[in-house]
């Protein structure tokens, strides 16, 4: 089995530290730890956004005036016509790097790199952390689709793959019912890294905000749907009620709710109460997390909960203690009153219960926090992920030779691990 490949990563992310931050910070950890393991990696961010200086700034005021009217009716037909462009970008690329292995971000409407990896015979892992097709047609309403054409799309990435991995057992099941062999989907959630507080930069924290003497409840994350925030501003009234002296540091910027948060906290004059930090870089959410005393995860009850949550292991990296819904993958990682909360997702009496424990039980707090560190500190670190992605990646590229040695050249899809 070969110990060190020749890596080319694809990613389309467009706003990579707006709204997919969540999903750009996971790319570069696995990536540099790929690197961490002496793999040799090239990352091509082949949509990332661009910021434009005077006449760039024009055109892509002009631009943004056009989508406003047209993209409606051409979004679609836009985004499918782009992998005629992407494919003549990503054939130099590869014919460049002549790497060992392509590992390929899904994302909607684009199937170039796939293509290409089947023409080249190269072999292709498929990074799906979202549902692509499932997304495009809940989330993105504004745009007029063709029927099927995403969940098409989407099948001849996952047929054409030599193997996927996925963030969560939900995920895997929503690959596996399009018909992919079970076999062939591996799970590797997300991670945490541990450490990284700045003793400097929590005083600075505390004395900007005025945390000194206050009991700190903390959210880190953008203000959508998915994310609670209802749940949220229905228990910060709840806990500002019951304890006046409590402080919600929410760490976040961006969400279709964001709006809805900011009218709460002034309507309901919770200013004295609830701190919005707005957009706050990830190199620094460490020591806004190590400033919190108890953190929430409030999720809703959702049919297809198919996330792994950065912030839940983030939480549980630096000590603290976790009230999170119990759903989806958070029931697998939280042990109830050992390593975090659990509590039925928008049942707001019994988070209101936990958060109520945890307050007058500091000791608890301190007990829990610790236990998580520990936990995550010994099995979900971003090391223990790339380990395991670079093992993946080992046997990936190690089958697809055997099998394509000889007689077995167009028998690319029969392989499992």
């Amino acid at each position: 089995m070969p110990n060190r490949l020749k890596i080319v990563y694809f990613n389309y992310l467009y706003d990579l530290y707006e709204g997919s931050l969540g999903s750009t910070i996971k790319a570069q950890k696995l990536m540099a730890e790929l690197k961490r393991q002496g793999h040799n990696v090239r990352v091509y961010w082949l949509n990332a956004k661009q910021e434009g200086n005077g006449s760039e700034i024009k055109k892509q005021r002009l631009r943004t005036l056009l989508k406003k009217k047209l993209s409606r009716y051409v979004h679609e037909a836009n985004q499918i016509l782009s992998n005629l462009r992407y494919y003549f970008r990503e054939k130099e690329i590869l014919k460049k790097e002549s790497p060992d292995l392509l590992i390929v971000r899904l994302q909607a409407y684009f199937f170039s790199a796939v293509i290409l990896a089947k023409q080249k015979r190269i072999p292709v892992l498929l990074e799906a952390d979202c549902p692509a097709a499932y997304e495009n047609r809940k989330f993105f309403l504004q745009y007029l689709k063709l029927p099927l054409i995403n969940e098409w799309i989407e099948r001849i990435n996952f047929r054409l793959a030599d193997a996927i991995f996925t963030v969560s057992e939900e995920l895997k099941r929503y690959i596996t019912d399009r018909g992919i062999a079970s076999e062939r989907v591996k799970v590797i959630p997300n991670g945490a890294e541990c450490g990284g507080v700045r003793k400097e930069k929590l005083e600075q924290i505390r004395e900007r905000y005025a945390l000194n003497n206050k009991t700190i409840l903390g959210f880190v994350g953008s203000f959508h749907h998915w994310h609670g925030v209802c749940n949220l501003t229905a228990l910060i009234e709840k806990t500002v009620s019951y304890d006046p002296n409590v402080t919600f540091l929410l760490v976040g910027h961006g969400g279709p709710m964001a709006s809805e948060l900011r009218e709460f906290v002034r309507t309901k004059k919770m200013d004295k109460n609830v701190i919005l930090t707005g957009f706050v870089p990830h190199s620094e959410i460490p020591n806004y997390i190590a400033s919190m005393d108890i953190v929430l995860a409030p999720y809703p009850k959702l049919d297809f909960f198919y996330y792994s949550p950065v912030k839940i292991y983030e939480y549980m990296a630096y000590g603290k203690p976790v009230i999170s819904s119990r759903i989806g993958q958070i029931q697998e990682i939280i042990q109830h009153m050992k390593t975090g909360l659990l509590c039925e997702p928008d049942d707001l009496d019994d988070f209101f219960v936990n958060i109520r424990l945890l307050l007058e039980k500091p000791e608890l707090r301190l007990q829990i926090g610790e236990c998580a560190r520990r936990m995550v500190q010994s099995q979900h670190t971003w090391r223990h992920r790339g380990k395991a992605l670079s093992d993946l990646c080992k046997a990936l590229v190690h089958n697809f030779e055997e099998l394509n040695d000889g007689k077995n050249t167009n028998n690319r899809r029969s392989f499992y691990f």
